[in-house]
């Protein structure tokens, strides 16, 4: 009776103690947390690279809590497990993120939650509009009509209508992989004002790696404002009312019906006029990196512009005037014949090898054509024929545990670690690396790799694993975490990753040519060695052996007509001995189109490999790494010399 009584005071206590002091979790579940997402730009999304995911999140609590911005990769082969952001909800506030999921997944559906201690507490549909092979134009305004000076003007090759999506300054991701659904980005002066400097800096590293980004606006203009004034083609400086007839000229079209405000200033050396000259410029562009910075000195949403029967011929004049390398078409990260297939390279472990076949082959005659018929004369000598029955048997299982126990003595023991990838030098400033961390271990493990911040990582596993569920990628402030929780032995894991390297270098080249001839030198600015390195002019190959860093290399060859894409990669698989067998060979046989792209008309491609890991993957623990395979592509001007 005692020990009831106290049973009975004690469940008294601990109920009025949960009603006095109540449990975090207990406040939040009282709490009530709206959630809301917009999917890419005013849903439009690309499906072959990372799109902004905005998530907004409506707290009512009382006291701030941490919890999990969650998305399950639920049966999407060969993506795995979940995506998390950590995420500090603040109380009766509205809180806004913008995270990244790959694009080809978006494709496929799913819903994203916030977790706190595990539980959900909100979800919501992601949904959007896909936009493959389409060129999107963003329009950074205070003001969502202002896409309307964009109605009617057609793609870069003429062949659809630009599809335009209006933009916040306040919702412009801050990365230069969630910007790579836009192929333009038109801001105005008072848009730019309020920016930060991090999507500022993503802008630059945007145009670097192909964008075309279009300053415009009067009074300011956005080329007038902060570190813009220094990508500006332009200083903007004098402010006139004109009648629009230089804009009409260069559209091709009638006059305008009424005076427009026009800014006017002074081309900087490395622009190119469009409209106006050196001292009183109107448009002009200049080329940073594989994009391009254009300056507009007006205000592309003014209504004298938008109602002006030339608008649309004015922006297709611009257009076609721009002369952004084809190598700027960003790249197809998530579609079966893109980045995504040097996944089967990595998963070919060079650690697992096998004796040779001569070992085998001398073990089976052995058995085959000596121990039976020794076996006979013996027992046949000794009248002990009947002993067969045992004999034969035992002398298989020794044999056979000989084969198992070479096995055993071949096979690694730890962690074995490969990865591969590509290296997409834009200039000096500006690299981006695209790879895969393969993962396998002959025991059942649990496997964790660190990537640098700014990366954009998803799990991946092997098609033999079916649909697993044990990969988890967490984006952290300082790292991001991909971890493998109690994988079975031999199962295959991936970190499959994206990253824009600014450290990394560049090739210095000084080459000129003359009719058909190239010469001059390379050097090898960059962070790697090369084992072997080639480049590609007019689909002719030339070998430039290794590369050391530092290191420079001359340059000079006879150049043949009439090369085919088919004589490239011939050329290059020659070139780069490391393209000739094991995970080398499956690397170069999976990115011909990286290879060998074509360059923009006059330059050279360079094409180099390495096996110097660019920092990437960082495994915890001891592991067994294979030699790393990455291949390096840059292109390099040639100065044409006239005879």
């Amino acid at each position: 009776m005692a020990s009831r009584r106290f049973l009975h005071i004690g469940m008294v206590l601990v109920f009025v103690l949960f009603w006095l002091f109540p449990s975090e979790v207990s406040r939040a579940a009282t709490s009530t947390v709206n959630m809301s997402v917009g999917v890419g730009f005013q849903s439009y999304y690309d499906p072959n690279v990372w799109v902004p995911v905005r998530v907004v999140l409506a707290f009512s609590g009382k006291k701030s809590i941490q919890g999990n911005i969650v998305y399950h990769v639920a049966r999407k082969y060969p993506y795995e497990g979940t995506m998390e952001w950590p995420i500090t909800l603040r109380p009766h506030q509205t809180n806004v993120v913008t995270v990244g999921v790959p694009g080809e997944l978006l494709r496929l559906g799913g819903d994203i939650t916030f977790q706190y201690h595990g539980a959900v507490y909100a979800s919501a549909h992601m949904i959007g509009i896909s936009v493959e092979g389409s060129d999107v134009a963003g329009v950074v305004s205070d003001h969502p009509q202002s896409v309307q000076f964009l109605a009617g003007v057609s793609s870069a090759n003429g062949t659809s209508e630009l599809v335009t999506a209006y933009i916040n300054p306040k919702a412009l991701p801050p990365s230069v992989q969630l910007l790579q659904t836009l192929r333009y980005i038109y801001i105005d002066g008072s848009a730019a004002a309020e920016l930060h400097s991090s999507q500022v800096k993503a802008l630059e590293d945007w145009v670097r790696s192909g964008g075309i980004l279009v300053l415009g606006g009067v009074e300011p203009n956005a080329g007038q404002i902060g570190l813009f004034s220094r990508l500006s083609p332009v200083n903007g400086s004098i402010v006139l009312d004109g009648s629009g007839s230089q804009l009409a000229s260069f559209a091709g079209s009638t006059p305008l019906h009424s005076s427009l405000a026009l800014l006017y200033g002074h081309a900087k050396q490395s622009a190119t006029v469009l409209v106006g000259s050196t001292s009183q410029a109107l448009i002009a562009d200049a080329p940073l990196g594989r994009g391009e910075v254009v300056y507009v000195g007006f205000d592309a949403s003014s209504p004298v512009l938008v109602s002006w029967s030339g608008n649309a011929l004015l922006w297709d004049a611009i257009s076609r005037s721009l002369h952004s390398a084809i190598l700027a078409v960003k790249p197809d990260l998530f579609g079966q014949n893109g980045t995504l297939s040097i996944m089967g390279a990595a998963e070919q472990f060079p650690q697992l090898h096998s004796p040779p076949l001569w070992i085998w082959e001398i073990t089976f005659g052995l058995y085959t054509f000596i121990c039976g018929p020794a076996l006979y004369i013996i027992l046949r000598r000794h009248r002990k024929n009947e002993w067969a029955w045992f004999v034969l048997p035992l002398i298989a299982f020794v044999v056979a545990g000989a084969i198992y126990e070479m096995g055993v003595l071949q096979r690694p023991n730890g962690i074995l670690t490969q990865n591969v990838g590509l290296v997409d030098i834009f200039d000096d400033h500006l690299a981006q690396t695209v790879g895969v961390e393969a993962l396998m271990s002959p025991q059942m493990r649990s496997y964790s790799i660190v990537t640098p911040p700014s990366t954009w990582s998803v799990a991946l596993a092997e098609e033999a694993t079916g649909y697993a569920d044990d990969g988890r990628v967490s984006f952290l402030h300082t790292e991001n975490r991909t971890t493998f929780s109690h994988v079975r032995a031999w199962g295959g894991r991936f970190v499959y990753s994206v990253h824009e390297a600014h450290h990394f270098g560049n090739m210095d080249a000084n080459l000129y040519s003359t009719g058909n001839t190239i010469a001059g030198d390379v050097v090898n600015d960059t962070r790697v060695n090369f084992s072997d390195a080639a480049l590609v002019k007019d689909g002719q190959v030339i070998d430039l052996g290794p590369i050391k860093r530092g290191e420079v290399i001359d340059v000079d060859a006879m150049l043949r007509s009439n090369s085919t894409h088919h004589d490239v990669l011939a050329g290059l698989s020659m070139a780069l001995q490391s393209a000739s067998y094991g995970v080398g060979h499956a690397l170069f046989g999976d990115v011909g189109s990286f290879v060998a792209a074509k360059a923009p008309q006059g330059d050279v491609l360079f094409i180099g490999w390495t096996h110097d890991e660019p920092n990437l993957f960082n495994p915890l623990g001891t592991t067994l790494p294979a030699t790393p395979q990455w291949i390096v592509r840059q292109v390099l001007p040639v100065m044409p010399v006239v005879e």
